[in-house]
C-alpha cells in the first residue's frame, strides 16, 4: 500500500495464517511465519507476493522471522 493507506494489495491467499512480516534491508524481499503447512514456518517472497519459498520444514514451530539489520 502506499504510505497514505491507500492501494491496499493483499499478497497472500491464506486467510489468517501468515503473520509477522519482516522486509530486507534493500525492501526487496518479506520472510513471514505461516501455518499453510500445517505448522509454523518460515517463508520469502517478493515483494509484490510473488515467488514463495519455504525455508524451515519440520514438526516444531518456527516463529517469528526477521531479517538481521
Amino acid at each position: 500500500m502506499n504510505e497514505d493507506g491507500s492501494e491496499v494489495t493483499r499478497l497472500t491467499e491464506i486467510p489468517g495464517a501468515d503473520m509477522f512480516p519482516s522486509f530486507s534491508r534493500d525492501g526487496s524481499k518479506i520472510v513471514f511465519e505461516s501455518k499453510r503447512s500445517g505448522s509454523d514456518d518460515i517463508f520469502l517472497m517478493n515483494l509484490d507476493g510473488s515467488g514463495i519459498i519455504r525455508l524451515t520444514n519440520n514438526a516444531a514451530d518456527d516463529t517469528f522471522p526477521s531479517f538481521f539489520r
